[in-house]
């Protein structure tokens, strides 16, 4: 008999088979119910099986009570002085993983395990490189495959990112902000936009949301560090082309973070936060234009209102592919430029004419 189950195992195979939501939801928490079960199952027949001499069912079950109470009076030791080490700054950060395996490994050895040991070991590995290579297959079979979709991820509930939110959320685009301050998504919320409440880059966050209909990550926070962890964090999952961040000033290239370690610059190398907040607050909002034979990019472009931002496509199946700094615009017919900029009367820039600020007409 074998037992494969547990989150470890089972949640690596989830996200890289992609299952839609509701199979994906009901593997998940049967492996993590199931995982005590099949751990007690797996020594009981083990010890039954492989014990020294025959035994009866009572006489297998008083061994296993002992010896899982040795094994947690031992674990708990373990596991409070490794957490002692740790918190006295005994062991270096890169260190912690090993250092806590090596201890686990020698807890648990002393219990007469090397046997159990390298079954549970090549169990594991069994599992991970057929069922990896098959459940992905077996999942298309089945119709439970869930297709990348192209919504997107908003990474801060700044005020013109929830305005963003909400336009996209008008015109079907799946879209979600995420924030861990509750106040700072009021704006979305409202406007029944899908939020959530958290740390985006958290454990919590990897395990709960449902990223099987994005495709794109757009981090606008006002703290460029925390973009560039955001889009370091979620480039393995949706590509390194799909996570985005806006410009910084006045930081030297050198001592930025580097290429691989951040995301790419969103809309425009001169627009950065403040900048966009400042807009917002002076009246500026979004506005998407259509896309024709005979209203083509160089039409949308020339008719822009003077200072509007072009910011991402909508497509046909209402995905979004986010304009990168430094590349031309291209949409196709049919496809739809979001852009933010001034539509009606707007506060003025500072020293700035009043009458400058009025858009241009649109066709």
């Amino acid at each position: 008999m074998t037992v494969v189950t547990g989150p470890t195992v089972i949640l690596p195979l989830l996200r890289q088979a992609r299952l839609k939501s509701r199979p994906a939801s009901y593997l998940k928490w049967e492996g993590i119910a199931n995982d005590p079960v099949g751990a007690v199952l797996v020594v009981v027949i083990f010890d039954y099986f492989a014990g020294s001499g025959p035994q009866s069912i009572g006489e297998t079950l008083l061994r296993l009570v002992t010896g899982v109470g040795g094994a947690v009076v031992s674990g708990g030791a373990a596991a409070w002085l490794l957490g002692r080490g740790f918190i006295a700054g005994q062991v270096a950060e890169y260190l912690k993983g090993p250092v806590a395996l090596a201890v686990a490994l020698g807890t648990y050895a002393l219990s007469n395990a090397e046997e159990l040991l390298p079954l549970v070991f090549t169990l594991i590995l069994a599992t991970i490189v057929l069922h990896g290579f098959s459940l992905g297959w077996v999942a298309r079979r089945l119709d439970l495959s869930a297709e990348r979709g192209g919504g997107l991820i908003i990474a801060g509930a700044t005020a013109w990112g929830n305005g963003l939110a909400r336009t996209l959320h008008e015109r079907g685009v799946p879209i979600i902000v995420a924030d861990n301050v509750w106040h700072r998504l009021r704006g979305a919320r409202l406007h029944g936009v899908p939020v959530y409440f958290g740390e985006l880059v958290s454990e919590h966050a990897e395990h709960s949301l449902e990223l099987g209909a994005f495709g794109n990550l757009l981090a606008v926070t006002d703290n460029d560090s925390y973009n560039a962890l955001a889009c370091a964090h979620f480039a393995p999952e949706l590509g390194r082309q799909k996570v985005y961040q806006l410009a910084t000033g006045g930081v030297p290239e050198a001592r930025r973070p580097a290429p691989g370690a951040r995301g790419r610059i969103a809309f425009s190398d001169e627009v950065q936060h403040e900048d966009l907040q400042r807009h917002w607050y002076q009246g500026w909002g979004f506005d998407s234009s259509r896309i024709t034979n005979r209203y083509d990019v160089d039409d949308f472009q020339a008719q822009l209102p003077e200072g509007a931002v072009p910011m991402l496509v909508i497509g046909v199946k209402k995905g979004v592919r986010i304009l990168e700094a430094g590349r031309s615009l291209k949409a196709e017919p049919n496809e739809q430029v979001l852009w933010l900029g001034c539509k009606d009367i707007c506060r003025p820039e500072p020293n700035d004419d009043p009458s400058a600020l009025q858009p241009t007409p649109l066709a």
